[in-house]
């Protein structure tokens, strides 16, 4: 299916929130630790024999993977709002069945 365009997915507002919440935390928390952590270690001098250093670069590398999958993810998703009560049922409504116990035909 060369040249299509991709179709949307669907998530409930509480998951896209828990993605957008982990986005935010690796760009503004984990990514500026580890990136000081790495400058510390790089410090420490020779790269080539320095385990900090190593590890820090790999660790930026798998949180840089992550958030850029995170971002496709994120682009892709259309959010599904929970419709308040009423008689309806939609998508994403949570329904109860009950048994019919009327007599009438």
């Amino acid at each position: 299916m060369a040249g299509t365009a991709p179709t949307k997915r669907y998530i409930t507002t509480r998951g896209f929130e828990r993605l957008r919440e982990e986005f935010h935390r690796l760009l503004h928390d984990e990514r500026p630790r580890v990136t000081h952590e790495v400058t510390v270690a790089a410090a420490h001098g020779d790269r080539s024999e320095n385990y900090e250093y190593k590890l820090g670069k790999k660790k930026l590398r798998e949180i840089d993977g992550r958030l850029h999958r995170l971002q496709k993810v994120l682009d892709s998703l259309g959010s599904v709002a929970r419709p308040g009560c009423g008689s309806a049922v939609g998508c994403a409504s949570a329904t109860r069945v009950r048994p019919n116990t009327s007599t009438e035909i």
